[in-house]
C-alpha cells in the first residue's frame, strides 16, 4: 500500500511528552505506537502487525540504555530509521557511546518543528523517498 501512514514507535518514559510527540506526529499524518519503556516497546514492536518506519527513543529509559533496545528493535525492523532524544549533552563521550555518529539526535528541550523535520528528513532519504510527505 504506498497509501500508508509512516508508522512511527515513540518510547519515552515521561508520558506527557510522550504523549505531545505521538499528537504532533499524528498531525502531521504519521500512525504512532507509544512505549513508556524498553521491556514495552519490544511487546509494542512485535504486535505492530507491520514493520515500523521510524524510532523516536530517550536514550535513558528505566529498564535499558535506549542503544541497546535500538539494536533490538532492529532485528525486528532492519529498515527502521532512528531519532535519539535526550537532556544530556551531545558531546558527552559515555552518553554518546555505541552511538553510531550518522544517528540523529535531538536534544531536550526541542522544538516540535525540529522533531518533525527529523521524521520528514528520515523519510525523504529512505527507501520510499517518493512517497514521504515532504514536511518539514
Amino acid at each position: 500500500m504506498s497509501d500508508q501512514k509512516k508508522l512511527i514507535l515513540i518510547v519515552e518514559d515521561e508520558e506527557p511528552a510522550r504523549r505531545l510527540f505521538a499528537t504532533a506526529l499524528e498531525q502531521h499524518g504519521y500512525q504512532v505506537l507509544q512505549a513508556g519503556t524498553a521491556e514495552e516497546a519490544l511487546l509494542v514492536a512485535e504486535d505492530a502487525g507491520r514493520p515500523i518506519d521510524a524510532l523516536l527513543m530517550d536514550i535513558m529509559l528505566p529498564d535499558s540504555w535506549g542503544t541497546r533496545l535500538a539494536q533490538s528493535l532492529r532485528v525486528m525492523h532492519p529498515d527502521m530509521g532512528v531519532v535519539y532524544a535526550s537532556g544530556y549533552a551531545q558531546d558527552d563521550p559515555i552518553m554518546m557511546s555505541g552511538i553510531d555518529p550518522e544517528t540523529r539526535f535531538l536534544h531536550k528541550p526541542f522544538e516540535i518543528g525540529d522533531l518533525i523535520a527529523e521524521m520528514g528528513s528520515i523519510f525523504e532519504h529512505g527507501p520510499e523517498s517518493a512517497t514521504a510527505s515532504g514536511e518539514a
